[in-house]
């Protein structure tokens, strides 16, 4: 599997994403693993996707939230070839962290969320 995250794995359209907030409560859920709060759902897409987030409002310069967003895209891209999901998942990472995060906090906060989402998968039953 290439390591990459292509235009096609990440979610960016607004209908997509006001769907993935709508239906988390009743099809999929929310976890845990610190630096960020992982919301997920199934999806019909051939391939997982994925939205990662920083506030504002906590980080209010736009170099330390675009920071925050590589150190992720990197910590997600490099895990999900190590992991890979049994169902395709709209995913969305909000960061939770209140300062700066270092890449060893995102990489153990990936790996972390990646087996909290196996679990979650595993013990959905298949439709």
């Amino acid at each position: 599997m290439r390591e990459t995250l292509t235009k096609a794995e990440r979610l960016s359209s607004t209908k997509a994403i006001e769907q993935l907030f709508d239906r988390r409560r009743t099809e999929g859920g929310t976890l845990l693993a610190y630096p960020c709060q992982v919301l997920y759902v199934p999806t019909a897409e051939p391939q997982s996707r994925v939205l990662l987030t920083v506030s504002k409002k906590k980080f209010k310069k736009a170099v330390d939230r675009n920071r925050i967003k590589r150190l992720l895209r990197e910590a997600y891209r490099k895990q999900k070839a190590l992991t890979p999901l049994p169902v395709p998942l709209d995913m969305a990472f909000i960061v939770v962290a209140k300062e700066m995060v270092s890449w060893e906090d995102c990489q153990k906060g990936m790996r972390k969320a990646f087996a909290k989402l196996l679990e979650a998968t595993n013990e959905r039953p298949q439709s």
